[in-house]
């Protein structure tokens, strides 16, 4: 009020802080700058964004893993999945190795 008045600041007004060009930056760019002092609130961060990442890697992973799962089990001939492809009866024709199950030639 007393600047709004021009009249003098009043002793009893009290300290309320120190403005930094730092403080002005943020207020200009509407974003947080991180120096020296800010340490452990970027590790805060810096951790906080690496869970959620690995998170979402890891839900993906289980997504993929099961997509091909289930895409394995719906190919004919491959109905009991890798699995059984591996205990298959395999034959060497022309040294190339032919399981059993799987046609050479799809019709």
């Amino acid at each position: 009020r007393a600047l709004k008045l021009e009249k003098p600041i009043p002793v009893e007004a009290g300290f309320m802080g120190i403005i930094t060009l730092e403080d002005i930056f943020e207020s200009i760019l509407q974003n947080r700058i991180y120096d020296e002092g800010d340490t452990k609130e970027r590790d805060r961060a810096v951790a906080t964004l690496t869970k959620w990442a690995a998170e979402k890697l890891q839900k993906f992973a289980r997504k993929s893993v099961a997509r091909r799962r289930s895409s394995f089990s719906g190919t004919p001939g491959l109905s009991g999945g890798l699995s059984s492809l591996a205990s298959t009866p395999t034959k060497q024709s022309a040294g190339v190795l032919v399981s059993e199950r799987m046609p050479l030639l799809s019709k």
